[in-house]
């Protein structure tokens, strides 16, 4: 079941930007092929969906081969670039009746079937976005939000009832956090570590504290002056202010 459903709204202008163009390219077609494996789904929509405004990636044609929504266009290379049999651009832009066909399109399945739709169309699209969602929680999957909820905060484990197991380490104190930050950071011999290192090393001393934690202590060092906040690589990046005058002075 599809978890996150990520929708690229104009996918060229993004696909062939000049900085950002060909990492996006890059990630996206490693998603069109992978993401589906942690749930996760990808739509790209394009005027024109050729090659040039993919940003030249086969891997992501491949993909829009298996499924696709065409609606009609004014190219008639579309067909081709969709794998479609139909060709969009034939479609009529209005009903026997006169009325329009907005929304009118062909679905290609990963059989490469092609079936004529329509998407839901409504005359007044501000009056829906105006509208509660259509979606919700079942009541099942809120009820056990609840349960669960409210057993976190009695301190029992959620649909046993049982009080949650304590650790067998006492949790280290405000000030044991901010100690193995400074002993790790003194460790690095002058080298500024990054967040995610300053982290893993940091718990790898066994300080029996979160993440969220440690990162509040190095910060509070930050703010007192113990601990520089240093750039790396564009990034965040820690080191003793001590060890870094003295590479100076090295110099």
């Amino acid at each position: 079941m599809t978890g996150i459903f990520f929708v690229l709204e104009e996918a060229p202008e993004l696909l062939t930007h000049d900085v950002h163009g060909k990492k996006a390219v890059a990630t996206l077609a490693s998603g069109a092929k992978t993401w589906r494996k942690g749930g996760g789904g990808i739509v790209l929509v394009a005027q024109d969906p050729n090659m040039t405004e993919l940003g030249g990636s086969v891997t992501l044609r491949a993909q829009l081969r298996k499924n696709a929504c065409a609606l009609r266009t004014q190219t008639p290379g579309a067909a081709y670039q969709m794998g479609l049999p139909q060709d969009p651009s034939l479609l009529p832009a209005t009903f026997k009746n006169g009325k329009l066909t907005q929304g009118l399109a062909y679905l290609s399945g990963i059989d490469r079937r092609a079936a004529l739709m329509r998407w839901l169309y409504t005359e007044k699209p501000k009056y829906i976005a105006r509208q509660p969602a259509a979606g919700q929680i079942d009541d099942l999957t809120m009820g056990w939000i609840e349960e669960y909820t409210s057993a976190k905060k009695d301190g029992r484990e959620p649909r046993t009832g049982k009080p949650a197991a304590a650790g067998d380490e006492p949790r280290s104190t405000p000030g044991d956090v901010k100690a193995a930050i400074i002993d790790v950071l003194d460790d690095a011999d002058g080298l500024a570590l990054e967040l995610g290192e300053l982290l893993h090393l940091v718990l790898k001393r066994r300080v029996t504290a979160p993440p969220s934690e440690i990162h509040t202590q190095l910060k509070r060092l930050v703010k007192d002056g113990r601990v520089w906040l240093v750039g790396k690589d564009g990034g965040e990046a820690y080191a003793l202010p001590e060890e870094i005058l003295e590479r100076l002075e090295a110099r």
